[in-house]
């Protein structure tokens, strides 16, 4: 009987809070039941009534009251600094020296071996590390001279493959300097700390390539992937169909580092203005931080808080277009991360509730359909698989109005009592697809707001 009575209370805070139709709000908690391989509705009602929140939900929503701080097992928040690859090249060693050194890091990587993998098979390989070996390279090695000679701009990767292939430096390397951006016991250091506490390279140099530029990041912040740069493209490819979305303003939420923010401001300079969105302080600080030295400081602008509440706040009444890469990992697989993604990334970042882990997305769905101008473009990266053709189905039904979805057999009328043509009228979204990332996964969905 109280799994019954939580039952009814939870569709009608579904109704409440999203819109949604009684009937779609009976299908979302009997999937949250089977999902978790559980016949408990009262539980999964329970964590998606507004009254009783998840603590995911509770820290995302700015319920809790909470300070957004690491939790256990992650690395404490930084302050952004120059990626290691921008920073002034002012300390000259001898190229033996330096290649002393790679030698000894290459021994250490080698001696960690694939013992990662058998622990954690998402882990890092040997070859990994060695790749990564030479990124560190890349990044610190600035110039290249003998003695008596002018510096001359150089990489690691000419270096590498002028030793390979016996060219002068593979004869002569004892006579050769190089400049370097940190001094040989700051990388030292730095692989110490990239083998003994797996810290993600990306945080020890600050860098993280993205597209044709690179994101300073740290601890607090979550590492931009490549898949998600897919979405500036999907971004060109709507403007480029509907140009009035060049001249509008835009919005990212949840956006951390502040890549797609900064990529959506410089894939549309005549943007009035691009919002970039966090919960935390800390990605708003790397977000500001990455928009001033990328050249669009003064077309970006953060906003600290929950979604959309700091847009409304702010004044902020239409938009041309959303992206967003938010939190999307239920909470059963949280434990199973990589050691470099869940010891170091901000779960805060990451989780995104439990079931299919769409306590995030579904926000951003409904306050999309109030929020988009006629025609605007909403891009979203999921979990992929399921999780996206569920939020594109979820697209699909919503309505505007009174009613946000309708019903879902294709033969009867909606919940509002309007005819199915008067209800296709009423669609908030049109033009809604899912699309596949760089391996071919079902990763992103993309929608249209109807005019």
């Amino acid at each position: 009987m109280q799994a019954a009575i939580a039952f009814a209370q939870g569709v009608r805070a579904l109704q409440r809070v999203y819109r949604f139709s009684p009937e779609v709000a009976c299908r979302i908690l009997h999937w949250r039941s089977a999902a978790a391989g559980t016949a408990s509705s009262a539980r999964h009602a329970g964590s998606i009534w507004p009254q009783q929140p998840s603590r995911a939900q509770r820290a995302l929503s700015g319920l809790s009251g909470e300070v957004a701080t690491a939790t256990a097992g992650e690395a404490p928040a930084s302050q952004p600094v120059l990626p290691l690859c921008e920073r002034p090249a002012q300390h000259a060693v001898p190229l033996a020296d330096l290649l002393a050194w790679r030698d000894a890091a290459q021994q250490q990587a080698e001696a960690v071996g694939d013992s990662w993998v058998a622990s954690d098979p998402d882990g890092p390989t040997a070859e990994d590390l060695q790749t990564e070996l030479s990124w560190l390279l890349d990044d610190a090695l600035a110039a290249l001279a003998r003695p008596g000679h002018d510096w001359k701009p150089a990489s690691w990767q000419q270096v590498e493959r002028d030793l390979r292939r016996g060219g002068p430096l593979a004869d002569a390397a004892c006579q050769y300097m190089v400049q370097l951006r940190e001094p040989l016991e700051a990388l030292e250091a730095l692989w110490q700390r990239r083998l003994g506490q797996r810290i993600p390279l990306q945080y020890l140099t600050a860098c993280a390539f993205w597209r044709d530029v690179v994101m300073s990041v740290g601890p607090g912040v979550l590492i931009p992937r490549p898949e998600t740069e897919l979405m500036i493209d999907f971004v060109q490819e709507a403007v480029a169909a509907n140009p009035a979305l060049t001249t509008g303003y835009w919005a990212d939420l949840g956006t951390g580092s502040g890549a797609l923010a900064v990529g959506v401001a410089r894939a549309l300079p005549q943007a009035q203005q691009v919002y970039a969105v966090d919960l935390s302080p800390v990605p708003l600080s790397y977000a500001a931080f990455n928009a001033r030295r990328l050249g669009v400081g003064d077309r970006l602008t953060t906003l600290q808080g929950s979604w959309y509440e700091p847009l409304q706040a702010a004044g902020v009444r239409q938009l041309a277009g959303i992206v967003s890469n938010p939190p999307y990992i239920c909470s059963e697989d949280m434990p199973g991360l990589q050691a470099e993604v869940g010891g170091h990334e901000p779960h805060l970042a990451l989780c995104g509730g439990e079931g299919l882990g769409v306590d995030c997305l579904l926000p951003i769905c409904t306050g999309a359909a109030r929020l988009l101008q006629p025609g605007g473009f909403l891009a979203l990266e999921t979990a992929g698989g399921e999780q996206a053709h569920y939020i594109a189905d979820v697209l699909r039904h919503l309505r505007r109005g009174a009613c946000a979805w309708g019903d879902r057999t294709g033969g009867s009328a909606s919940a509002s009592g309007s005819s199915s043509e008067e209800e296709g009228e009423r669609c908030a979204f049109v033009d809604v697809r899912v699309r596949r990332d760089l391996r071919g996964v079902d990763r992103f969905v993309t929608a249209s707001a109807a005019l």
